[in-house]
């Protein structure tokens, strides 16, 4: 749909176009955009928040895959709170999210990635009481005894 409009000449913010449909839960315009490669794959909105970490929220399985099969897309991006994907999707509770990219990282310790207040998505999943998180994490060898600013997680299984 989006490559039918820019051929007959559509002047076309791909880019705001890309996060309001995400924003309004318009996943299909969304992949549109992503499919025709009409923006960067490491663009941030204004609170420089990373698509990676917009797109993990959404918790659309598909449009996630589509955006890890970009080979530009830098899957441990950081926003302004010095978090990963893997604490935006420890935050909302989607083990699935964490599952598939625990499937395409190259950084074998990105589930002990520490944010700006020394968090790691096991703190942020414990904190948020998602226990299927929690527990996932540890399986996968998360940190139970990552330190925060604070206390460590401690946490068992």
């Amino acid at each position: 749909m989006v490559s039918l409009l820019l051929e007959k000449g559509a002047d076309i913010d791909a880019k705001n176009n890309l996060f309001d449909a995400l924003r309004e839960e318009r996943f299909q315009d969304a992949m549109c955009i992503l499919q025709d490669n009409l923006i960067h794959v490491n663009l941030r909105d204004s609170s420089q928040t990373p698509l990676l970490h917009l797109v993990v929220a959404t918790q659309d399985l598909t449009l996630l895959q589509t955006l890890l099969q970009k080979p530009d897309l830098q899957i441990d991006a950081k926003d302004s709170k010095g978090e990963t994907a893997w604490h935006v999707a420890a935050a909302h509770g989607h083990t699935s999210i964490l599952t598939k990219l625990l499937q395409v990282t190259t950084n074998e310790n990105g589930i002990d990635i520490a944010n700006h207040m020394g968090q790691t998505p096991l703190h942020i999943a414990s904190e948020k009481a998602h226990d299927s998180v929690v527990k996932y994490l540890l399986d996968v060898d998360a940190n139970g005894f990552a330190k925060d600013k604070v206390s460590p997680s401690q946490h068992t299984s």
